[in-house]
């Protein structure tokens, strides 16, 4: 039996199978819009899977919480859950940034973005603020489109819902030979599953055929146990053009 619970809301299925088939049924609660009409999240409890296990699935809108913030809430769902969660162990999060910096050494150097890249996005977005609405459309540049290739298209509301387990102590002796991130490492390893997925299609990889969003967060230590959405954004292509994954 699967069940959503919402504050109004509370929906029951038959759920048996295995875990692909709890990713078919992932990939169908999110495929579905909130609905405007009620509390903007929902919380599945999925039982029925093999081993006698069972999952939670959260479906939570942005503007309630972002990935920190909705690391907490499912903490807080847990045994112990008014502990820290992992989300507290992130670097960016301990390391006391410098005043106006918001890139970590993740986005910097996976993405090929420096700080100067940073400050002169913010510099634009704090201007754009302030034009008025005439000089806000001569302000805004449009970011320029992946080049051409079976990775591009019209997004829908079609979703695949699949998983990869990886040992973390491997991804942490890579991040300690190469003095990178966790987050380094991830981009690493989807940039060449991308590159090798067009390769598999028969198309050539360049540097410009994939672009990616990469969060970076802007909140600060005293509002970590906040709610709400603070987080920004980079766009950076991904090099799917490097065939050495450490380059």
């Amino acid at each position: 039996m699967a069940v959503s619970i919402s504050p109004i809301m509370c929906i029951g299925r038959r759920f048996h199978g295995r875990v692909t088939a709890l990713f078919r049924l992932a990939a169908e609660v999110m495929e579905r819009r909130l609905d405007r009409d009620r509390p903007l999240w929902e919380c599945w409890i999925i039982k029925g899977l093999e081993d006698n296990r069972w999952a939670i699935l959260t479906k939570l809108h942005h503007c309630i919480g972002d990935g920190i913030a909705a690391t907490h809430v499912l903490a807080s769902l847990s045994d112990e859950g008014d502990a820290d969660s992992c989300a507290s162990q992130i670097r960016a999060v301990r390391e006391v940034r410098p005043r106006g910096a918001s890139a970590t050494k993740a986005q910097s150097r996976s993405a090929g973005l420096g700080q100067r890249h940073v400050a002169h996005f913010r510099r634009r977005h704090q201007r754009r603020d302030t034009c008025s609405r005439r000089r806000n459309r001569a302000c805004r540049q449009p970011l320029a489109s992946a080049a051409a290739s079976s990775l591009t298209g019209p997004v829908t509301n079609l979703r695949r819902y699949s998983a990869a387990r990886v040992s973390l102590d491997d991804v942490k002796k890579v991040c300690r030979a190469f003095d990178v991130t966790l987050n380094d490492v991830a981009l690493a390893a989807i940039t060449d599953s991308y590159r090798a997925l067009l390769l598999r299609h028969g198309e050539h990889p360049r540097g410009k055929s994939l672009r990616t969003l990469v969060p970076v967060s802007v909140r600060s230590a005293n509002a970590f146990g906040q709610t709400g959405n603070q987080v920004s954004v980079m766009l950076p292509f991904l090099p799917i053009d490097q065939e050495n994954p450490v380059e």
